[in-house]
């Protein structure tokens, strides 16, 4: 990646075939990369297990808390690397273990920060996370550096960007699934398709009630359709 937050096109993609991990871990060390393993808790029932665990202390500690699905992703990323400003469709927490990192984190469902279509999109898949951003907005931001053992979470789908601040950073990244984040996603996914579909704009994104009940339903029928 390049080092203006407000340039994620700069942002490109390596080419690691037939790169052994020790040279993908150089190349980490020496460059401006961001390595992201994947599932690393369906490839080894370590990380399983390990997710899971901090799951279940963070529901035995917080009231009402009670995610019924978890995945990962390990990050292992340059010193001085960045993750460009974008928001995630999933509710998530990263979990620091190496290294040192500044987070910034905006505020959530505000169409200042984050248009209501750009969001819609994100929750289809049908762009990357990465959204439009400009420096004017860290007036509004929180930020938070992050030592080795340390975690930070954020409101479901707040705009964030990160830069790593000295060596090697190493971070487990988990998304996590409630009745309440699979009913946000629910009622985005409605939107972009009937917005998409049929040209209706400026859908309510309200996650409750008979309205929101009745949308998520008739674009379920619409897609079986």
């Amino acid at each position: 990646m390049g080092t203006d937050p407000e340039r994620s096109d700069d942002n490109r993609l390596a080419l690691h075939d037939g790169v052994s991990g020790a040279e993908l871990l150089r190349a980490v060390k020496n460059g401006r990369l961001w390595l992201n393993v994947t599932q690393v808790d369906k490839a080894d029932s370590r990380y399983r297990a390990l997710i899971t665990d901090l799951y279940a202390q963070l529901a035995a500690q917080s009231a009402g808390f009670a995610p019924d699905a978890s995945q990962g992703t390990l990050l292992i990323s340059s010193p001085g690397a960045l993750v460009y400003y974008h928001a995630d469709g999933p509710a998530s927490v990263l979990w620091h273990i190496r290294g040192r990192k500044r987070v910034w984190v905006y505020p959530a469902l505000e169409e200042h920060f984050l248009k209501r279509e750009l969001l819609e999109d994100i929750f289809t898949g049908s762009r990357h996370e990465y959204v439009p951003y400009q420096n004017g907005f860290d007036a509004a931001a929180q930020t938070f550096d992050l030592d080795p053992g340390q975690w930070i979470t954020w409101p479901q789908n707040a705009p964030h960007r990160v830069t790593n601040l000295d060596s090697v950073n190493v971070s487990l990244s988990t998304e996590y699934f409630t009745p309440a984040s699979r009913a946000r996603a629910r009622v985005y996914v409605a939107n972009r398709f009937f917005r998409a579909r049929w040209g209706l704009s400026g859908l309510s994104a309200r996650e409750t009630g008979a309205a929101a009940t009745v949308k998520t339903l008739a674009h379920r029928l619409a897609r079986k359709a």
